[in-house]
């Protein structure tokens, strides 16, 4: 049986197309849908109540945020396997009973991820490397866009858009991420220390050391818009997000790696924002350097700086 988990956060009519590409998938195994919802303020229980009626809900009242929100559905879950599902997807007919049937044949797979795609198609993700080092130094750097096609996906296959093999990877999108029981059980929930980002990184790096694998199946694949409960008029602001982000980074890495990968990550992402961000504006100017969007950008990026030297600082202690 499957636990298919939707956490839920002001994205009523997202959520309802999110259940309707289930319901009309091809999933041969029995399964559930549990609708976390973290203290919503439109419609989004009253519409799961009124048009899934067999979908269960539970209604927080309060923003429990991502781990926390899923862990409770995991807490009440009677699959064999947990589906963590964003509100804002689209799966595909095969997707979820592809995933099950490739968990059900290899005792030794943790987690897996479909491939995922932009509204217009275009490659999202599909899995990150085991080793992330140097993925972050090109990526900090967009020396992945000044390497040849074919180089960058024989280095770096999980960049192929048109690669269908199963690839084992470092970890998985939690936008969609299979998840198995025994898992959970082995390793635990998710880390709810993570407040905002990070969270399938961490669960996945816990199943990595306790022996098991991650996977990615790119020959299927689920549309994931990205960011919708953050953008709604509820959310945080930008800023807000910012700060959360860097709390969860700065807590991830302390819990996942050394002192010395965080000095060298930090280092990397500071000096790639010193670096990028002049020649960005020396390359493409803007018409009105002192309008309010700039100036605006211009306070979140140095704010963005501030919480990475933060960080650089709380990990040399």
């Amino acid at each position: 049986m499957i636990s298919i988990i939707i956490v839920s956060f002001n994205t009523s009519d997202l959520l309802a197309n999110c259940i309707r590409s289930i319901y009309g998938s091809n999933i041969r195994a029995d399964f559930e849908i549990i609708v976390v919802d973290n203290n919503s303020k439109d419609d989004s229980v009253a519409m799961c109540r009124t048009q899934f009626p067999n979908v269960q809900v539970i209604e927080n009242k309060v923003n429990n945020m991502f781990a926390k929100a899923n862990n409770q559905g995991i807490a009440i879950a009677r699959g064999d396997a947990v589906l963590l599902l964003n509100s804002d997807t689209v799966v595909d007919l095969d997707v979820v009973d592809t995933l099950y049937r490739f968990m059900r044949g290899n005792h030794m797979v943790a987690a897996v991820g479909p491939r995922l795609i932009n509204v217009d198609g275009s490659l999202q993700s599909q899995g990150y490397p085991l080793k992330p080092m140097l993925w972050t130094v090109i990526r900090n750097f967009s020396l992945d866009n000044a390497l040849p096609p074919s180089i960058r996906h024989r280095l770096m296959p999980w960049t192929n858009p048109v690669n269908t093999n199963a690839m084992r990877v470092g970890w998985v999108g939690g936008a969609c991420m299979l998840i198995s029981k025994q898992a959970i059980g082995k390793v635990g929930g998710l880390c709810e220390a993570l407040y905002f980002y990070g969270e399938e990184v961490e669960w996945c790096w816990r199943a990595r050391n306790g022996g098991m694998q991650i996977w990615c199946l790119p020959q299927v694949s689920v549309l994931h818009l990205g960011g919708a409960s953050t953008k709604s008029p509820q959310a945080p602001i930008e800023l807000k997000i910012n700060e959360h982000r860097m709390a969860s980074t700065l807590e991830l890495v302390k819990k996942t790696t050394g002192v010395p990968y965080n000095l060298v990550l930090g280092l990397v992402i500071v000096s790639a924002l010193l670096i990028k961000l002049p020649i960005a504006y020396l390359l493409r100017p803007p018409p009105n350097p002192l309008s309010k969007d700039i100036l605006v950008r211009l306070l979140n990026e140095l704010r963005f700086m501030r919480y990475q030297a933060n960080w650089l600082l709380k990990i040399k202690r």
